[in-house]
């Protein structure tokens, strides 16, 4: 989590100009492809793709860097046999294909069942210390189940087998395609009514996160670039070491203070919003576009843990997972990811001023203005390794006027923390005036725009104690609880029990006040490629080379393409059919 800071200075953009080159192309629709009903997809075989199966989210996926690196080809995996290969053909499952004890009461007879997980080697261990960690195996998995060419959809059924005796059903909610090319999927553990997973899938490697919460115990499958292997974990959440931020650093701020008394000012206790938490008048949500930077040292961290496309997707999907069980009507896009040449100081403060301002002694990141305003992106986190994924793992800076501080959406927190907790969602929350656990010893809330902005603990009916994720999972007082993914909402029931206390623990409503200024901060990104007839479509950008893609509509038979490229560049247009293995 983060120390919340106040902000007192601004940002600067950039602009570039393109030369207009218009070219034909006739495209033959072939073959019967994997893409939902009425489509086909056209995507150069040199990138990955950029796209959305929700319309809502596709609709405005823009430009982003890429990663280039490539997850080992199926030669170099751990492959299936023969068995293995018939058991990853979708099945209909029985009660008899479950473990005893772990039955899934609620598999439907008949339905298809996709398999995740095709084998397993207890003999073949996690070979990082994990101070939860209860047990773990090496497993071999369907990776095209997951690809861009992925049977799944909304309402399908995948089983992913993390042991012998735990396997699970999970029901699909949502499945998103975002600007990189890498598949998201969430949803909740058929039969459970409190237990969601994500799963993140790129070509560089895929991580998944799944909570049971009748057992209080998380299930995960992580990629190990370094070995080419896919581990299956089960990590006890009650044995996690303390996650928290910094010591506090709130600078007074005048200026700021002002603003925020002419826009308003704080709503004092007692008082509730006007604007309940509901979509956009056109019914969809408010959307705050996110650029990812990750420094060397998480750059090098992400390329042996499943790449940097993949736990980016990841952290994307959690948040969303977070504010949709909120009630909150807010959708957090991935704008873009960056390598950048930046290596972490040891010290989170300075590396949050030298992405915060620009010039002089804080000019070691002055690309990301620029490039933030290209890629049209409300808030900045900045990803560096800190070694641990505990301890003191994060910092940003905390909303402070109702008017908004567009030069102040940043963040900086420890990768490994973002694979094991909510602490990227945490931090940007700050970016939105989220304070922490009014009772907490360390940095209690609320924020300071509303003094019911304030994290959470509460005890479940099956006795187990939560906090929410603006709140630490120690209090400082001996107490230690489970991360529960919800903001604070009084009116949001979990294991039982509401989530939030009316006036007094409500973030959820301080989000739904602060959302709309922040989704402001810059404008989207227009789309770097339009159809003939004006249609926008997917683009995305990769070491100066133009990538672009786009769904084609059922009996279209030539599509014409006009692209935009610097005067000088070579540009390069490929169409490919995409193949039943996922990745064309």
């Amino acid at each position: 989590m983060s120390t919340s800071r106040l902000p007192n200075r601004s940002t600067r953009a950039a602009a570039a100009l393109c030369l207009l080159l218009g070219i034909g192309l006739a495209v033959a629709v072939l073959g019967v492809l994997t893409q939902p009903p009425g489509s086909t997809r056209s995507a150069p075989s040199s990138s990955t793709v950029a796209g959305e199966a929700s319309s809502a989210w596709g609709a405005a996926n823009r430009q982003a860097a890429t990663e280039t690196e490539a997850l080992p080809g199926p030669a170099e995996q751990r492959l299936p046999d023969a068995s293995d290969a018939e058991a990853a053909r979708p099945v209909e499952p029985s009660d008899r294909d479950l473990p005893p004890g772990d039955r899934a009461a609620a598999v439907k007879q008949g339905e298809v069942v996709h398999r995740l997980v095709l084998a397993g080697d207890a003999a073949t261990s996690w070979p990082l210390p994990e101070p939860a960690l209860k047990r773990s195996r090496a497993v071999t998995v369907d990776r095209d189940l997951l690809g861009r060419a992925t049977p799944l959809k909304v309402g399908s059924r995948m089983r992913v087998d993390f042991f012998d005796d735990r396997c699970y059903v999970l029901n699909v909610q949502k499945v998103t395609c975002d600007i990189n090319g890498t598949m998201s999927f969430v949803g909740q553990i058929e039969g459970h009514k409190h237990s969601p997973f994500a799963i993140s899938a790129s070509r560089q490697g895929l991580v998944a996160w799944l909570r049971d919460d009748e057992k209080v115990l998380d299930y995960e499958l992580r990629w190990r670039n370094d070995d080419r292997v896919c581990y299956s974990l089960e990590i006890d959440p009650r044995e996690k070491p303390f996650v928290g931020d910094l010591p506090a650093r709130v600078p007074e701020d005048e200026e700021n203070e002002a603003a925020a008394l002419a826009a308003g000012g704080p709503v004092e206790d007692g008082e509730t919003s006007d604007s309940p938490p509901v979509a956009n008048a056109d019914g969809t949500p408010t959307i705050i576009d996110v650029l990812i930077v990750f420094d060397t040292t998480a750059a090098s961290w992400a390329a042996g843990n499943g790449g940097m496309a993949t736990l980016a997707a990841q952290a994307i999907a959690k948040a969303n997972l977070a504010v949709a069980n909120s009630q909150i009507a807010l959708t957090f896009r991935l704008a873009g990811t960056q390598a950048n040449s930046y290596t972490y100081s040891g010290d989170m403060g300075t590396d949050l001023d030298r992405i915060t301002f620009s010039g002089g002694s804080y000019s070691a990141m002055d690309d990301v203005h620029g490039l933030r305003t290209t890629l049209g992106a409300d808030l900045v986190t900045l990803w560096v390794d800190t070694g641990s994924a505990y301890g003191w793992v994060g910092l940003a800076w905390v909303l402070s006027s109702l008017s908004g501080q567009p030069g102040y959406g940043f963040s900086v927190f420890s990768i490994r923390a973002v694979n094991n907790s909510q602490v990227m969602t945490h931090e940007m929350m700050h970016n939105l005036s989220c304070g922490h656990s009014k009772t907490q010893v360390t940095q209690p809330g609320p924020g300071p725009l509303y003094t019911y902005s304030a994290g959470h603990y509460f005890t479940g009916t099956n006795t187990v104690k939560y906090h929410t994720v603006m709140a630490y999972n120690s209090d400082g007082r001996g107490n230690t609880y489970v991360e529960s993914p919800h903001f604070s909402n009084p009116g949001v029931l979990y294991q039982g029990t509401s989530t939030g206390v009316a006036n007094d623990a409500d973030n959820h409503l301080c989000i739904v006040n602060t959302m709309g200024v922040v989704a402001a901060y810059r404008a989207a990104a227009a789309p770097p490629v339009a159809l003939a007839d004006g249609v926008p479509v997917n683009g995305s950008t990769s070491s100066g080379n133009q990538y672009y893609y786009f769904d084609v509509e059922a009996g279209k038979n030539e599509v014409t393409i006009q692209t935009t490229n610097t005067a000088g560049d070579i540009l390069d247009l490929g169409v490919n059919r995409p193949s039943t293995a996922g990745y064309p």
